[in-house]
């Protein structure tokens, strides 16, 4: 039989439980909400830096059209070839792979959230550029130059 001690310290306990349950709930959604708000802000960054590298790509083809088409123009310091239908072509230098020279030319901050693609993946045929720049989490930058048509796409895994 419970004393009269016992009694009135149990409805205390029940308080507290109940409580810390309301606390571990509040938490468990605030993480929740956290991480949604993280994975938000990793797509919105990364179709972000899809748009700048187009608008980086579009100031050079505008360069090219404002000089007379040349087949390679020296812009900022840096040489540039371009296709016969205006875009920056990718270029092997002796320090980077030609996707590494291209990812420099049309993102020059190359980290995306604080970070560098992890691995890239080039595919060159006649008249196909295909750059595949693979980042943590599968995150992908891919940029093409297909039959003269310029494109970047973004999975984010």
């Amino acid at each position: 039989m419970l004393s009269k001690v016992d009694m009135l310290i149990s409805p205390d306990r029940s308080r507290l439980v109940l409580w810390l349950v309301v606390i571990c709930v509040l938490l468990l959604s605030l993480l929740t909400a956290v991480e949604k708000l993280q994975r938000d802000m990793s797509e919105t960054a990364f179709q972000l830096a899809g748009k700048r590298m187009l608008e980086r790509a579009g100031f050079y083809k505008q360069q090219w059209m404002l000089k007379g088409q040349p087949d390679q123009l020296e812009i900022e310091g840096l040489q540039i070839i371009f296709s016969p239908s205006g875009w920056l072509l990718p270029t092997n230098d002796e320090k980077a792979s030609s996707c590494q020279s291209w990812f420099k030319l049309l993102y020059p901050e190359q980290r995306v959230l604080d970070e560098t693609p992890k691995q890239i993946i080039e595919r060159f045929d006649k008249g196909r550029y295909d750059c595949k720049y693979i980042f943590a989490q599968g995150r992908q930058i891919r940029v093409q130059l297909v039959e003269g048509k310029f494109s970047i796409g973004i999975d984010n895994g």
